[in-house]
């Protein structure tokens, strides 16, 4: 009797307990070079059935050039350690201690497929002189109001950084 109640308690603090947070990085190993005045016009995710990998495409188009379509560059990034589960279509990623995190998840369509972040998931863009560098964060403890949208100050900022996004 004592065994099973102990079992029992273990087994209901099991499910109550909150798994431990996971907060993980990953860095593109790509990285691309632009002009310094490029800025940032388009960006998407999709998946890449050939190279079994997440894929970001980032646009950059120099205004000082005009905004002819044939000015515009389509950059490649890469994210090594991104799963795709076949059956449910949801990208994840394993952490050093083996626990999987579901990032996000994959859509198709008679338009091709795209990829939907979860709100644990964001890329970052940085750049540095005329590179730019992607990065993907996970964080499990990331809560809707850091998924909000920008406040106006730091639009500015991504507006003088990167010129003004669509």
């Amino acid at each position: 009797m004592k065994k099973s109640v102990l079992s029992a308690l273990a087994l209901l603090a099991a499910c109550v307990l909150p798994a431990p947070a996971v907060q993980m990085q990953i860095d593109s190993p790509d990285k691309n070079a632009t002009s310094t005045t490029a800025h940032l016009s388009n960006r998407s995710l999709s998946w890449s059935d050939k190279e079994n990998t997440l894929l970001a495409l980032v646009t950059v188009r120099d205004e000082l050039h005009g905004s002819n379509q044939d000015d515009a560059d389509v950059l490649y990034y890469r994210f090594p350690g991104v799963r795709l589960d076949p059956k449910d279509q949801t990208l994840s990623i394993t952490t050093a201690e083996g626990v999987v995190v579901p990032i996000g998840i994959r859509k198709k369509s008679f338009m091709g497929d795209h990829v939907l972040m979860y709100k644990t998931a964001v890329i970052f863009v940085t750049r540095a002189g005329s590179e730019l560098m992607l990065t993907l964060d996970v964080n499990t403890e990331r809560n809707s109001e850091s998924a909000k949208p920008v406040t106006p100050a730091a639009k500015a900022t991504m507006n003088a950084l990167f010129g003004p996004q669509n």
